[in-house]
């Protein structure tokens, strides 16, 4: 028959707080990142609308209509692309900055669960070793029984 799985209860407790720290972790990165990607989506979104409104600005002065000056137009839409620069900018550092969080908290997580793991071997050895030295025990009492 098999032996008896060590203390196995011992290890699930630690298993499931390793659980629930990485789905806590998930949704942190998962969360800074909808919010680095948001607004940088925001500002993408404000260049295109400027540049639309730029081109209609040409449009309606070309066609001797003028309601806006596109001067004015134009340097909203470059000021516009110019903070786009800098948030894109912000947004790469903040990546950068998740991607080293991602990777140390993986690094985190390898090694306690690493650890996890060696500890249930151990104590498994440990428990074959009482085995063998029960069953050596029992073997050496039957010699003895035999030898008298």
């Amino acid at each position: 028959s098999a032996p008896p799985l060590p203390e196995a209860a011992g290890y699930v407790p630690k298993l499931q707080q390793l659980i629930t720290e990485l789905e806590d972790n998930i949704k942190k990165v998962r969360d800074a990142a909808t919010r680095s990607s948001r607004h940088l989506h925001q500002s993408v979104e404000r260049v295109h609308d400027l540049h639309h409104h730029f081109q209609q600005a040409c449009a309606s002065a070309a066609a001797g209509n003028i309601q806006e000056d596109p001067y004015v137009t134009g340097t909203q839409y470059q000021s516009a692309v110019e903070a786009l620069k800098e948030i894109n900018r912000a947004f790469e550092d903040s990546i950068t900055v998740l991607v080293q969080e991602v990777e140390r908290l993986d690094r985190h997580r390898i090694s306690t669960l690493k650890s996890i793991m060696q500890d249930y071997l151990q104590c498994r050895v440990d428990s074959f070793r009482g085995m063998i030295t029960s069953l050596q025990e029992a073997e050496h009492a039957m010699v003895s029984v035999s030898g008298d």
